[in-house]
C-alpha cells in the first residue's frame, strides 16, 4: 500500500527536478521516489559499513594490507 506525504521544496529545486525528470521521460513524483530510494539504500549501506569495520578494527584489521595478509 502506498501512503501520500506533503512536502515543502524551495521553487529553483523544484524547477531543477521537473527538469530532470522530464529528461528522464519520469513524473517528478517518480522522481522523488527514486531519490528517496537510494537515500534509504545508501543509509543502509553506511551503517552496516561501519559496523563491519568496527568488527575489523576489533580483529585488528586497519587497512587493505591487513586484509592481504590474512587471506594469503
Amino acid at each position: 500500500m502506498a501512503r501520500k506525504i506533503t512536502i515543502a521544496v524551495p521553487d529553483d529545486m523544484v524547477a531543477e527536478l521537473e527538469a530532470l525528470a522530464r529528461n528522464k521521460g519520469i513524473s517528478v513524483e517518480e522522481a522523488f521516489l527514486e531519490a528517496a530510494k537510494k537515500y534509504v539504500f545508501v543509509h543502509k549501506f553506511r551503517t552496516v559499513a561501519d559496523q563491519m569495520t568496527a568488527k575489523a578494527e576489533e580483529m585488528g584489521i586497519y587497512s587493505e594490507q591487513d586484509v592481504y595478509d590474512r587471506v594469503s
